[in-house]
């Protein structure tokens, strides 16, 4: 602000010389001023003595009021430079007013007032703020970069060090740092790196023998699982998972009662974990499809001697085969038992009564001798049937492979049981295609297959009907049906129609014949082909066994 007044006080002298100049005769100065005015960018206003406006540069003087009152001329009009700021009336702009005294004595002008826009002098003072901030910022980044390289420089090795631990935490054993000073930074650097070599080599080795162990138990076979003292599991290996249904999980860490529901395991978890004792148990998985197991429960303690129990480990032993074999023994000694004594009680009783005095009597004798005869054959096809059983499930790789004329030898079955077809007025019917390829394996038990399946078809419908053999292949397998239109079978009991002896209405069976083991025969007869059957049945409508059996004249040999 005092820059600006002195400027327009020098300015207002100025023009004070020039009304000297012209000898105070103000209209021959107008236009100068008028220039000077706008040049300069202030207003001029010349005041006479007794405050009126004798010029202005902005408005006419003659519109203008009496200026004697304004502070700065009042006090210019006492000798001294006047200053004052406040909105203008007449322009209505707020102004910087500086008033000099005229001391020129031959004019009527007495006070020379200029006046400026304070929004000059506000952007003069902004101008002035822009510098000094700006002169303050670049101040201040200097500062800033200086400090930071200096933070930075104290701060380095500690970010390393925090880095280095991270790292470590998160499984990069080894990690080094260096900070190249000899302060205690670098001692705690040197301390650091030692400790992180021990560690990564303790480490490595815990790892290495973890691994090891790891690879011993997943390569067992058996079932392992180990758990903590709170049933959480420590480790579990492939077999394991598979029998409990957690393939592709990561069961560690998780209640093992989450994955075995059987209450047997549970019991024996609990009954060892109070006795600390190595325990044996059979239990029954139900969630692995009642799977019967050998489960050796044996506590987990620590190497130090009297060490506490860490928890338990479990293997488990399925032994589901061995149980099904042993009752599929029980089962077929029994019904060998049955289907053997039978018949002998038979003839024992017959052999009695004529012993007793019914041979005498020739037709008795007859009668009698007629059905030891029948009872004799029955026990005749029954050891038979099984020495062909036998003999089947013995079978090695070294046994029969011949080529098989499958046309011939259905001709020769259907040929075969044409008698007893025809004796009951039934029907029995070949579809085949003109040709057929070669099969290659047993002929006999082919053929024994088939006589099996069509006398099974000829036995069980009833007079009038028909039995139809049906042979059809593709690239693959070839497809044999036995079809008929007999009593049919009930669905409950399709599924066990190829187990040794059993009979869907065993007095039915026994009066038709037979030793119940024509399709035990049949199915060992088709697995030995590497093949599979199936039957589809209704009662009142028939029924329907389909063989498939893999072609074996393109390269494949099935033993």
């Amino acid at each position: 602000m005092n820059g600006v007044e002195e400027r327009l006080s020098s300015d207002a002298r100025y023009i004070s010389r020039l009304i000297e100049m012209e000898g105070g005769r103000l209209e021959l100065m107008t236009e100068e001023f008028r220039s000077l005015s706008e040049d300069l960018g202030f207003r001029i206003t010349l005041i006479a003595a007794d405050g009126r406006v004798l010029y202005d540069s902005t408005e006419p003087a003659e519109t203008l009021e009496n200026h004697g009152g304004r502070p700065e001329v009042e006090i210019a009009l006492a000798g001294q430079v006047g200053r004052s700021s406040r909105v203008s009336a007449t322009i209505g702009q707020e102004l910087l007013y500086v008033a000099v005294p005229n001391l020129t004595t031959d004019s009527d002008v007495a006070v020379i007032r200029l006046a400026v826009p304070l929004k000059s002098v506000d952007q003069y003072t902004r101008n002035l703020i822009q510098i000094v901030v700006g002169v303050a910022l670049v101040g201040l980044a200097a500062a800033l970069m200086l400090g930071y390289r200096w933070i930075v420089s104290l701060m380095r090795p500690i970010k390393e060090l925090s880095s280095a631990t991270k790292r470590i935490a998160s499984g990069y054993y080894g990690e080094k740092i260096y900070t190249g000073t000899e302060d205690e930074f670098g001692e705690l650097a040197r301390s650091f790196n030692t400790m992180s070599d021990e560690l990564k080599g303790k480490l490595e080795e815990t790892s290495a023998q973890n691994t090891q162990m790891n690879a011993i138990l997943s390569s067992v076979l058996n079932p392992v699982i180990a758990v903590d003292r709170e049933l959480r599991i420590l480790f579990i290996n492939g077999s394991a998972k598979r029998i409990f249904g957690a393939e592709g999980l990561d069961p560690r860490g998780r209640f093992i009662l989450d994955f075995v529901r059987s209450s047997s395991v549970q019991e024996a978890l609990t009954a060892l974990m109070k006795t600390n004792e190595p325990t044996v148990r059979e239990i029954e998985m139900t969630a692995a499809g009642r799977d019967v197991y050998n489960v050796y429960a044996n506590p987990i303690r620590e190497f130090k001697e009297g060490g506490r129990s860490l928890g338990v480990v479990m293997i488990f032993q399925d032994i589901t085969e061995i149980r099904k074999l042993e009752i599929m023994r029980k089962q077929f000694v029994a019904n060998v038992s049955h289907e053997l004594k039978t018949p002998l009680t038979s003839i024992k009783g017959f052999v009695e009564t004529l012993r007793g005095g019914a041979v005498e009597d020739e037709r008795v004798r007859d009668r009698f001798l007629e059905i030891v005869e029948v009872e004799s054959s029955r026990l005749s096809e029954l050891i038979d049937d099984l020495l062909v059983l036998t003999d089947i499930e013995r079978r090695t790789e070294d046994g029969i492979y011949e080529p098989i004329d499958m046309k011939k030898t259905i001709g020769d079955v259907v040929l075969m049981l044409e008698d007893s077809a025809a004796s009951k007025e039934i029907a029995i019917q070949s579809i085949l295609p003109e040709t057929l390829p070669t099969l290659h394996g047993n002929p006999n038990w082919f053929k024994q297959m088939l006589i099996n399946l069509v006398d099974n078809a000829i036995k069980y419908t009833p007079g009038g009907g028909h039995v139809t053999v049906k042979v059809s292949f593709d690239m693959k397998e070839i497809t044999i049906s036995v079809r008929d239109n007999g009593i049919g079978i009930e669905r409950d009991h399709l599924g066990r129609l190829f187990e040794r002896f059993y009979r869907v209405d065993k007095a039915r069976s026994r009066d038709v014949g037979g030793t119940g083991l024509g399709l035990a025969i049949v199915k060992h007869i088709v697995l030995s082909f590497g093949g599979a059957i199936s039957v589809k049945s209704e009662p009142g409508k028939g029924s329907e066994f389909t063989v498939l059996l893999p072609r074996t004249d393109v390269g494949q040999r099935v033993l």
